[in-house]
């Protein structure tokens, strides 16, 4: 049984290149339909065709009358063994070159003549006849910018206030009364008096008499302080409230912001300031587009993406760029939108200077909504205008991803929820998530 395992491997390849039926970057679309006939279903607009077979489907992007990309998309994680069959039927195991990074989430790899592969898990491969040329190495930056980072650089301390602080402003406090006067009182003349000659009774009433004489003196002396001493100054935090009115507690419609909406929330409202700026809105019922956007606009014959995440926790990377940069190469797109809740990094800006893509940061984001929310209108409410989207924007329903045969919503009878399945199931057991906010037909359980 020594050669039981490498026989195996050897056939899950060869079957895996059987299932992959050999396509190739750079064939024309007669070479392929010479080859594999014709496709199951083509889009000559956008110079897309997709091939399927069992748990298997890819989908040709054509660019200049060839292939400029294939994706992959299986029904089951792919193996080690297929990834290397993909590999040997696009030129050859030994043309590609791994280039996975440190710390990275995907495989991916280079060819000699630098075409591109790259493996989207679990399920995916996509490969690009020419991968953009890498970025130039950065000029080595002198030793007292090393601190320098995107960020905008911290503002100068401001210098100190010449007006004394209301901390310094406030009164000392008096010191106690009894301190005071005996330290300004002198010493009673009668103690330095001789003792009277008639005995002990005469020297105890001698005493009394000048502690009562100092007591007396105190005390006038603490009330003629007291009285031209100055009021001392009032204190903001002793000044009592005053009663305020009770107001009506505004509601969750009143105070939802752009971090209450959840992330596909995010896409309608890009869907929605978009249709207010004149564009025809293309939107999928489910989550998680085969072409990888959130959502398409037309306007003027031309057909352009839009990629939305909502990257509150970290910035997007030129990576994402360049991967949004590949889709609209892919479909031959004029230009592209990506939106984020967050920021870009530098270099991510500085590779889409001088490309067709518009980057939208959050502070972009903030001057669109402000430029066609309503008088008085809380945009971020989604339920007050979702009924005008949804009978504006064109919402068609989604493509099994494992099949691509049609879908159908169903609800799951224990957990409540509503969930694209494939219309095949369960001989297919592709699902997408729903939108909940454009679910508008009945569910069925």
């Amino acid at each position: 049984m020594a050669f039981a395992r490498p026989f195996q491997i050897a056939l899950s390849l060869w079957l895996t290149a059987a299932s992959s039926h050999a396509l190739q970057l750079g064939e024309t679309p007669a070479q392929i339909s010479a080859r594999h006939g014709a496709p199951a279903s083509e889009d000559r607009a956008r110079q897309r065709a997709v091939y399927r077979w069992s748990g298997w489907s890819a989908e040709l992007a054509f660019q200049d009358g060839t292939v400029g990309q294939i994706t992959y998309q299986t029904s089951h994680p792919l193996t080690g063994a297929e990834v290397q069959s993909l590999l040997q039927a696009n030129g050859g195991v030994d043309r590609w070159r791994e280039i996975t990074g440190p710390g990275a989430t995907a495989r991916a790899w280079r060819r000699d003549d630098q075409a591109a592969a790259e493996q989207t898990p679990p399920t995916g491969m996509i490969f690009r006849l020419h991968a953009p040329a890498p970025a130039r190495p950065a000029e080595p930056l002198p030793t007292e910018s090393f601190q320098k980072t995107d960020a905008p650089p911290e503002p100068a301390a401001a210098p100190k206030p010449l007006l004394r602080t209301s901390a310094e402003l406030r009164p000392e406090p008096a010191v106690p009364a009894p301190s005071i006067l005996v330290a300004e009182i002198p010493a009673p003349v009668i103690a330095s008096s001789p003792a009277p000659a008639s005995g002990g009774n005469f020297s105890l009433i001698g005493s009394l008499v000048a502690a009562l004489t100092l007591l007396a003196g105190a005390l006038l002396l603490w009330r003629k302080k007291a009285a031209s001493a100055p009021a001392p100054a009032a204190q903001p935090q002793s000044v009592p409230a005053r009663a305020a009115v009770p107001e009506p507690q505004p509601t969750a419609a009143h105070t939802a912001g752009l971090g209450a909406l959840r992330e596909d929330q995010i896409a309608l409202l890009l869907g929605e300031i978009f249709r207010r700026e004149g564009y025809t809105v293309e939107i999928s019922a489910a989550l998680g587009g085969d072409d990888g956007s959130d959502l398409t606009l037309r306007r003027d014959g031309e057909s352009i993406p839009v990629r939305s995440k909502d990257w509150k926790d970290a910035r997007v990377s030129e990576r994402e760029v360049r991967e949004f940069y590949g889709l609209m190469a892919g479909t031959a797109a004029p230009r592209g939108f990506i939106v984020t809740t967050g920021a870009f990094t530098r270099e991510a800006r500085e590779f889409a200077d001088d490309k067709a893509i518009e980057l939208i940061d959050r502070a972009a984001l903030d001057q669109r909504v402000a430029a066609v929310r309503r008088p008085g209108e809380n945009f971020f409410d989604v339920p007050t205008w979702i009924e005008d989207f949804t009978g504006a924007a064109r919402i068609f329903d989604p493509e099994c991803p494992c099949c691509g045969q049609p879908m159908a919503i169903r609800r799951h009878r224990t957990e409540g929820t509503d969930a694209w399945v494939c219309a095949t199931y369960p001989r297919c057991s592709g699902k997408r998530a729903a939108r909940p906010d454009l679910l508008t037909l009945p569910v069925a359980a």
